[in-house]
């Protein structure tokens, strides 16, 4: 299974539950899918589940989607409870902005 490791940016901030916080720790993905861009160069969008028994969103599922394209691309990211589903109700637990660190094949 794929792996990737991402480091939390300020970006526009980071919200949970409709108050502002600090970026989390630097976390890895287990990826579950992920979409690349025409010119599979970048991951434009991910989707998996946070993990590392310590990071304070362990087990948490994440779907990130590319924002800004460069020497290190740049993610919204967004967390939820359960596996989000497409035009699901659920609200994102937590949301704001990451670089992509590394792929672990």
């Amino acid at each position: 299974m794929k792996q990737m490791e991402f480091r939390p940016i300020y970006g526009f901030g980071w919200r949970e539950d409709k108050s502002s916080i600090d970026p989390p720790e630097p976390f890895l993905i287990e990826v579950e899918s992920y979409e690349c861009s025409p010119d599979r160069k970048f991951y434009s969008a991910v989707r998996g589940t946070i993990s590392g028994a310590s990071h304070k969103f362990h087990g948490k599922w994440v779907i990130l989607t590319i924002r800004g394209f460069g020497n290190i691309p740049d993610y919204n990211v967004r967390i939820y409870q359960h596996p989000p589903l497409p035009k699901s109700p659920e609200r994102a637990l937590a949301s704001g902005f990451a670089e992509l660190s590394r792929v672990i094949d």
